[in-house]
Parts: structure tokens; C-alpha cells; sequence
């Protein structure tokens, strides 16, 4: 009897024994499967495994082939995703390559506006920001505010009055006229960009002289149709001053 017991007893630990081992064999078979053999066929197959977008992006700008971000995918779960290792990789692209088309497959996103702002290159004269315009005249920086430029008079010849058109133009609903200016080419393409991203209509981009610029300006105001809300903390025009 205690016999018949122990031979089961024994039977019994030899099984899990059995179950305990394969089980150990499979686990662990599965642990290599899923940290290195599927990863490495990932890698076979071209994808670039893990890899950071700016990382992937040095290799693509060396082979000048963006289309080598795509290839970037995210297996680990620690780390960006897949996603955001691609846009980064093609933003980064993007600035090297000083190229705003590049940030087409962007679009429209808030990112994607930032792309093309780092692709831009094209140092064009009358800068605009927060109805503020400024620009550099015999060496030295000058500013004014749309306030100022709105009252201002004087020779229309002055780099003040053609930045201040420039100014009026991106900020005030009803200035919608790069004339004045059209004499200036770099600044009559500021005016230009300007007023296409007021009133969010590619055709004033299609006039701008500046190849960088045209570009960067084309991107971003057929993104800016589809939908406006990629530019939310843009400064919007107004009607008049007393919008301020």
C-alpha cells in the first residue's frame, strides 16, 4: 500500500517535473523569439528597429533619401512610438535639407508647421510677431508695432513705411495690398507670405520670388485650409485697432 502510494507520489513530481521543464523551455523560447530573433528579422527586412528619428535622419540626410524615416519602427515599449520617431526624423530632415516640402507628409499638423519653420532659410527682411514688425537697417535692429505703423507717415521709401505695409498687411483685415512695395523684392515676398497666411490662400504664394520662401509658404497655408486650428496660438488679424 505505502508502495502503491510512493510509486504515485512519484509518478505524480516526475509529470510536473516534465511540465515544469517545457514550460521553462517555452518560456524561454518565447523571450528570445520577442527581444531578439523577431527584432532581427525586423532589422533583415530593412525597418530600422528602436531607433531615434534624429538618429535615422543623420543616415537619411547621408543618403539623401527621406524616405528612410519610414522605415523606423518602435518595437520596445519604452521609448517614443513609432509615430513620433518618424516626425522627428523627417523634421530633422527637413532643417538639414532646408527643404519646407519636406514637411508635406506633416501635414496639417502643429508639428508640421514647426517643421517647415526649420526648414525655412530665406532670411527675407520684415519679420512679424505679436503685431510687431522689426528689421535691420545700416547695421542696427529697428522695430515698431502695428499701433505705431498705423499712425505713421513719411517717405514710403524708408525701410520703416515698407515694413510697416508689411505689418498692416498680416495683421489688419482690411489691408490687403503688397503694391507699395512691389518695388523691393525681398520685401514685397514678406508681404506676400504674409497676406497668403491672413488669408490662408496659396494662389500670393504662387508670386513670391524667393524659392525657399515660396515653398515654405505654399506648405503651409494648404495646410492651414484644411484646417486652421494646426495655427491656434498664431496671432489672428483684426479689424482695427481698437481690436487690441
Amino acid at each position: 500500500m505505502v508502495s502503491g502510494f510512493s510509486n504515485a507520489i512519484g509518478k505524480a513530481l516526475f509529470i510536473i517535473w516534465k511540465i515544469a521543464k517545457y514550460s521553462i523551455l517555452t518560456i524561454t523560447g518565447l523571450v528570445l523569439l520577442f527581444t531578439i530573433i523577431i527584432p532581427l528579422c525586423l532589422t533583415f527586412l530593412g525597418y530600422r528597429v528602436d531607433e531615434a528619428g534624429w538618429e535615422t535622419a543623420n543616415i537619411a540626410w547621408e543618403k539623401k533619401d527621406v524616405s528612410i524615416c519610414d522605415n523606423i519602427i518602435a518595437y520596445n515599449i519604452f521609448g517614443p512610438p513609432t509615430g513620433e520617431r518618424i516626425a522627428l526624423c523627417i523634421r530633422d530632415y527637413a532643417e538639414k535639407s532646408k527643404d519646407p516640402t519636406i514637411c508635406e507628409s506633416l501635414m496639417p499638423s502643429s508639428y508640421g508647421i514647426s517643421c517647415v519653420g526649420a526648414a525655412e532659410n530665406h532670411a527675407l527682411p520684415c519679420g512679424t510677431e505679436k503685431y510687431t514688425v522689426y528689421w535691420d537697417e545700416d547695421g542696427q535692429p529697428h522695430q515698431a508695432t502695428l499701433e505705431e505703423c498705423v499712425s505713421a507717415g513719411g517717405d514710403h521709401a524708408k525701410m520703416r513705411m515698407k515694413c510697416c505695409t508689411v505689418a498692416k498687411t498680416r495683421y489688419l483685415l482690411g489691408e490687403n495690398n503688397c503694391i507699395s512695395v512691389k518695388d523691393d523684392i525681398p520685401v514685397y515676398d514678406r508681404c506676400l507670405y504674409g497676406l497668403a497666411w491672413k488669408k490662408k490662400d496659396p494662389e500670393f504664394c504662387t508670386k513670391i520670388t524667393n524659392t525657399n520662401a515660396k515653398a515654405a509658404c505654399l506648405v503651409q497655408t494648404r495646410a492651414l485650409q484644411k484646417d486652421p486650428s494646426i495655427c491656434s496660438g498664431c496671432t489672428p488679424a483684426i479689424e482695427s485697432m481698437e481690436d487690441l
